[in-house]
């Protein structure tokens, strides 16, 4: 039950070979200069290359990346393309990497010979971890989900929509440019959720904020401003002024409810 994991935020200890993840607070993300989510970036990008990959219209090239982990997908191209933007992917993922597992970046390393995969070693007397290529969608899978992403709902726009028509292709791509514009601006920051979560209801200390994980910070958020509505409804109801359906408000009881990690 990972979830019992991010609502009290105690180390995940994943298995004897992939070792233990820890999840960092907001004020090791700030200080790590990771305020706007760097820390999972890499794997937002890695996912939405291979989405993009296994849903080629090409069989032939459907049917070969369908099979093959996600891992390989950075690995195959980091053999063929020794491009800034591959590198610097792969730096991305290692430095995400040692905050997670506790180590210096100096100590992660891609294998690609004998095993594939990623492995993770410790100045201390830990056993060291080691991320196979069968297992680094599952370890992905969980960071997202630490950082409150729902992958459902990552690729639901249909950004890669093509028309024929050149000047129909022009007035998509700009209205795309818009949204992105639009959405970037009105977009919750770290510094928004903090400012709500400190605020709302009463004044919370700052310093207990900064030991807050993301989830529990991004969770505080959703239930305070679940029990904020649900009062407001309810002043609503209880006023002569306004006619409110009470049998269709939702407890908040209900809204509050922790969703069960859909990592296996």
């Amino acid at each position: 039950m990972l979830e019992n994991y991010y609502i009290t935020a105690l180390p995940i200890k994943l298995s004897e070979t992939l070792g233990t993840i820890y999840q960092p607070t907001i004020e090791e993300l700030i200080k790590f200069d990771m305020a706007n989510l760097e820390i999972v970036n890499p794997f937002l990008v890695l996912e939405k290359s291979y989405s993009q990959l296994c849903n080629e219209e090409s069989f032939e090239l459907k049917c070969k990346y369908d099979v093959i982990p996600i891992l390989d997908l950075m690995m195959l191209t980091s053999r063929k393309d020794s491009s800034e933007k591959v590198e610097l992917l792969s730096d991305k993922i290692k430095k995400s990497l040692s905050i997670l597992y506790k180590t210096d970046i100096k100590n992660i390393e891609y294998m690609n010979n004998i095993k594939i995969g990623i492995l993770i070693k410790f100045d201390d007397k830990k056993k060291n971890a080691f991320i196979s290529r069968e297992d680094f969608g599952l370890v992905s899978d969980l960071i997202l989900e630490m950082f409150c992403i729902d992958k459902k709902n990552l690729f639901k726009d249909d950004d890669s929509k093509e028309y024929k028509d050149a000047e129909l292709q022009k007035i998509w791509e700009k209205l795309k440019r818009y949204r992105k514009e639009k959405e970037n601006k009105e977009a919750y920051h770290l510094c928004d959720y903090i400012n709500i979560v400190q605020n709302i209801d009463g004044y919370i200390p700052i310093n207990e904020i900064l030991q807050m994980t993301y989830w529990q910070l991004i969770n505080t958020y959703k239930t305070k401003i679940q029990f904020k509505n649900y009062n407001e409804s309810l002043g609503y109801a209880w006023s002569f002024k306004y006619q409110t359906d009470t049998d269709k408000m939702i407890h908040w009881s209900k809204n509050i409810k922790i969703q069960n990690s859909s990592v296996k």
